[in-house]
């Protein structure tokens, strides 16, 4: 199983009637969306500890994924922002 897998989609409509709110910082709408997925060790539908634990070890993984496409985006000329899966805030 893969670990991660990264896929590119043009903006929902959803996105496109609503970027001004959803990235109220943003003055174009954004172009691509960058959907990451990260494969969880086991089934996180359950709670506890346990649960937490591997969830915030995949909030971390997500985090700094994130953080270095950022930091490459930027440095190529492309503005970014990070949704976190946790909140769905930027």
């Amino acid at each position: 199983m893969n670990p991660v897998e990264i896929y590119l989609k043009l903006p929902t409509p959803f996105m496109m009637n609503n970027w001004d709110r959803l990235l109220p910082d943003w003055q174009i709408p954004p172009q691509t969306l960058v959907l990451v997925l990260l494969n969880a060790d086991f089934p996180l539908d359950d709670e506890g500890n346990f649960v937490e634990r591997e969830k915030n070890r995949l909030l971390k993984q997500f985090l700094a994924l994130g953080e270095s496409f950022h930091r490459a985006s930027r440095q190529r000329g492309f503005f970014t922002e990070i949704i976190l899966p946790k909140d769905g805030m930027p």
